[in-house]
């Protein structure tokens, strides 16, 4: 099983960031800078692309890299990060302990998170119907991706209009298109959140783009789905229950207005 790790990063001048992420593997880095440019390194024996573009946005760089991805499992990956010895083992045990996987996530640990959190794995098994991870947890096979043509939605992720939620998305499209997400337990690295470039806290922002989120992912359901996220934030927004709605509400709207623009 060959792994290979797919990278969204920006403005690299050198050939450092392997060593910086601990990649132990075969890798793609999309490289979003001022210029165009492809180049193959090799990396203590491991084959290293990069490919340098003028283009902007977490998930076009995501879907340019799946597009030259030949690896049979790939992870997820961004600048930020930095992997565990051992982890390409690790994933291959995973996947061969779960043939009927097509998506796996996996545990990664935060580093100066400030406010941010999220759920660790504390159990293997197929992944519930609406819980999502970050995307730099995330493993897949690629051929099933590919047969199956799902893709990250442009419109979402960090440089895009709405800053998060692409990786729900792309989770939510994969499962309707019969795909099968599982989890296991198994840690494979250390993100940095520092400096992050589009979580800011729980401001309005982040809650506008929630709504945007709402309105890919349920369609008309989404005012129903956005109380769930007003009864979570009671704790931890900093703008209140009143302008938590109005964000909300907004960015619905202006995602159903900007995808009509785009179907016609």
């Amino acid at each position: 099983m060959k792994i290979e790790v797919l990278v969204s990063t920006m403005y690299q001048k050198d050939r450092s960031l392997p060593e910086k992420m601990n990649i132990q593997t075969d890798a793609v880095i999309v490289n979003q800078c001022d210029e165009e440019r492809f180049e193959e390194f090799d990396y203590n024996g491991h084959r290293i692309r990069m490919i340098s573009t003028t283009e902007r946005g977490l998930s076009k760089s995501r879907n340019m890299a799946l597009s030259y991805a030949e690896g049979d499992v790939c992870l997820l990956a961004d600048e930020d990060l930095c992997y565990d010895d051992g982890y390409a083992e690790r994933v291959e045990e995973a996947f061969a302990a779960e043939p009927n996987a097509d998506v796996m996530v996996f545990n990664a640990r935060l580093v100066n998170a400030g406010e941010r959190t999220w759920a660790y794995i504390e159990q293997n098994g197929e992944v519930p119907k609406n819980k999502y991870y970050s995307s730099v947890r995330i493993a897949l096979r690629l051929e099933r991706i590919r047969q199956s043509e799902v893709r990250f939605n442009e419109l979402f992720g960090a440089g895009a209009t709405y800053t998060s939620g692409e990786e729900s998305l792309f989770l939510r499209q994969a499962r309707q298109k019969g795909l099968r997400v599982f989890q296991n337990t198994a840690m494979l690295s250390a993100v940095d959140c520092s400096a992050s470039t589009w979580f800011n806290g729980f401001d309005e922002k982040y809650y506008f783009d929630k709504g945007a989120f709402l309105a890919a992912a349920y369609g008309k359901w989404a005012f129903v789905y956005k109380w769930y996220f007003i009864l979570k934030s009671r704790k931890i927004s900093k703008i209140g229950f009143v302008a938590v709605n109005r964000k909300l509400k907004e960015g619905i709207r202006a995602y159903r207005k900007q995808a009509q623009g785009i179907k016609a």
